[in-house]
């Protein structure tokens, strides 16, 4: 017999926050503008016969914990904060699997202009 996982997708997208992260001290001393872009993976089955907010994710705490986490702690690494945000996410009970992007608009690189983005993918394990 074959097992299908069924997923459907909330997202959130262009969340802006302004933190302190970064390998240079003036990252850490000025900050700068981070944008975030979060895929929730989540089963909406059976929710157009309840319509109620307890059956899904609340997106209101969501926005809460990604802007808690980005903000109440410092790190030197995207790759690190996109993580520690997705993990975060992983702890809502109707969160199955994510995918967040963590971009800085305006790097202090001089040659790049359109940003620089990491992105992390993780799931619950079975």
């Amino acid at each position: 017999m074959i097992h299908l996982d069924k997923f459907d997708k909330v997202t959130l997208k262009d969340i802006s926050i302004y933190a302190y992260h970064g390998v240079l001290p003036e990252e850490k001393e000025r900050g700068q503008e981070f944008r975030v872009n979060v895929e929730l993976y989540t089963n909406f089955e059976g929710i157009s016969q309840t319509d109620q907010l307890e059956q899904v994710i609340d997106y209101r705490q969501v926005l809460e914990s990604i802007q808690k986490t980005a903000t109440g702690t410092r790190f030197d690494l995207l790759e690190a904060l996109a993580e520690h945000l997705a993990l975060n996410l992983l702890q809502f009970d109707r969160v199955k699997r994510v995918k967040i992007s963590v971009a800085k608009p305006r790097p202090p690189l001089p040659a790049v202009t359109g940003g620089v983005e990491v992105s992390v993918v993780r799931s619950c394990p079975d």
